[in-house]
């Protein structure tokens, strides 16, 4: 082969001219290829490194999520972030929940979207600020119990998970899309405000407080109702206000029955009162 590759005396100049025209260029160095490091997001890092410092109890606790929300606040004791720090995490929650693994096992997702939760409601309640945005956009399971104990304004840019508002104390949560099961929960005081629909037992065992969907209300409306207010513009679902007292429920939309038991709550229907307390 070296023989049959080589440039002989006998080539005719046409060949040796051909040859030539590439005499010029030199065999190109051997050069080291270098990986492209890809740095992680800052935000991410801090958030994974809160969430795994994060001792989450869960539903195993007779507290919860009173236990965690202040387990969660003991960790942050001497990290305070700002509104647009938090704003920055919410951001890269999906990412963090791709880091993790979390996947379809639906204890994993029961367990992230709790846990992350409760970690940004006392991350909100730890800051010095007042008015937060979280985006819930590109995350595939919503955080559950946000805006737990809550103290101040919450805009959501997206839909919300379940619980949301959980023993609210004050201030204000609005969210731009849908809301899950038990919005409002337990909450104190304070204004809870859906532009979509919400799920199942919206304000469930409120002591005070407002709440305003302006979509649909799924089934157990204001079940179990100890005070507040409650206005749904679009249509609500069966056993409204079971259970319920003290409490003052408007529907604009159609109506389902109302629960078996209740005692003095009013209800509105298209701003008529349609059925006033005591009744058992």
């Amino acid at each position: 082969m070296a023989v049959a590759l080589a440039v002989s005396r006998k080539d005719s100049p046409s060949k040796l001219a051909a040859l030539g025209r590439f005499s010029g260029f030199k065999p190109e160095s051997e050069r080291q290829v270098r990986k492209t490091e890809v740095k992680a997001d800052p935000n991410l890092r801090t958030l994974k490194d809160l969430f795994e410092r994060f001792q989450f109890i869960g539903i195993r606790s007779r507290d919860f999520p009173a236990a965690d929300h202040t387990a969660a606040c003991r960790l942050l004791k001497t990290r305070i972030y700002s509104s647009t720090q938090i704003m920055a995490f919410s951001l890269v929650l999906p990412d963090l929940e791709k880091t993790l693994k979390v996947g379809n096992q639906k204890s994993n997702q029961e367990i992230f979207k709790a846990k992350s939760g409760i970690l940004f409601s006392a991350l909100i309640n730890r800051s010095p600020d007042y008015d937060f945005r979280l985006f819930s956009h590109d995350i595939a399971h919503a955080m559950d119990y946000l805006g737990s104990f809550n103290t101040k304004n919450i805009r959501i840019c997206g839909d919300a998970g379940h619980h949301l508002g959980r023993s609210m104390q004050r201030g204000t949560i609005t969210v731009e899309g849908n809301a899950g099961d038990h919005l409002g929960d337990e909450m104190m005081s304070g204004k809870i405000i859906v532009m979509g629909n919400s799920g199942a037992s919206a304000g469930g065992m409120m002591n005070g407080g407002s709440i305003e969907i302006f979509g649909n209300a799924a089934h157990g409306l204001g079940e179990h109702m100890v005070n507040g207010k409650i206005h749904v513009h679009g249509d609500a679902g069966q056993d409204i206000a079971a259970h319920a007292k003290n409490a003052r429920i408007s529907i604009d939309g159609d109506i389902g029955e109302f629960g078996e038991r209740y005692t003095s709550a009013l209800i509105y229907h298209k701003g008529k009162l349609v059925r006033k307390g005591p009744f058992i």
